[in-house]
């Protein structure tokens, strides 16, 4: 009769116990941007939607944002146990503010709005490196 523990019998059929990603501050800290700036565009504050007017992005499609942002911080968030989907997200965060910073640049919007978008950009692609270079310890 096998006695083991829970936590034996989790990690003996692979299922995660704990978190598999460490450290967890970079990604914890770019989620938490990604979850107040879901907050700031269901609102939507001011500021928010005159970026989103100065870089054109068409009224009728303000309203998804918050949930694609929102689901970025729940995608960081999960990779902390399944790091395969923390990368598949931050290569969606990558392409999100590439698309971002495109935009700014089109439109000449050189400015804070454009740089905050360089900024989570570089953050999410460290954070995807991050995921990237994950090595299971178990195996």
């Amino acid at each position: 009769m096998n006695h083991l523990g829970a936590r034996e019998k989790a990690a003996e059929v692979g299922h995660p116990t704990r978190l598999q990603v460490a450290p967890v501050w970079p990604v914890a800290t770019l989620a938490g941007t990604q979850l107040i700036d879901a907050a700031l565009c269901a609102v939507p504050v001011g500021f928010v939607t005159q970026c989103l007017d100065d870089v054109r992005f068409p009224r009728r499609y303000h309203w998804t944002i918050a949930p694609i942002k929102a689901s970025g911080a729940a995608g960081l968030l999960a990779g902390l146990i399944v790091p395969g989907l923390g990368a598949l997200t931050s290569g969606a965060l990558v392409t999100y503010f590439s698309v971002a910073v495109a935009m700014h640049l089109r439109v000449g919007d050189i400015g804070r709005n454009m740089y905050s978008a360089c900024g989570l950009l570089a953050g999410s692609a460290a954070v995807g490196g991050r995921f990237l270079t994950y090595r299971d310890k178990r195996r």
